[in-house]
């Protein structure tokens, strides 16, 4: 009976230190599975401030687009102010340039009869 005893005690024993040994197997990948989510969620909020930071670029990027648009149409109108000016300056030109033809016309006229 000593040496069943001693021999289940020594069963005991080894069953212990396996599950002794699995649990710390088991401590060890949890512990590694805690540093993966770790790892993962800084990179989560690297990737979070990465676009932040993206979204801030863009929406300047759209800020300066609009800028650049009402500039450009500004320009545009400013433009087709001076194209409408340069026409009337044109017609007043050849307005002119009519009226001064019709003088010259007239001014033979003193000139052959004097």
């Amino acid at each position: 009976m000593m040496t069943q005893g001693q021999s289940e005690a020594s069963e005991g024993i080894t069953v212990i230190r396996t599950a002794g040994s699995s649990f710390s197997e088991i401590v060890n990948h949890i512990n590694n599975f805690s540093t993966q989510i770790q790892e993962m969620s800084a990179t989560a909020e690297e990737m979070a401030a990465s676009s932040e930071e993206m979204n801030a670029a863009l929406n300047n990027i759209a800020s300066i687009s609009n800028e650049v648009a009402a500039e450009t149409s500004k320009t545009a109108t400013s433009a087709g102010d001076q194209v409408n000016k340069m026409s009337v300056v044109a017609k007043k030109s050849s307005e002119m340039k009519t009226i001064v033809q019709e003088l010259e016309v007239l001014v033979s006229h003193f000139k052959t009869n004097s």
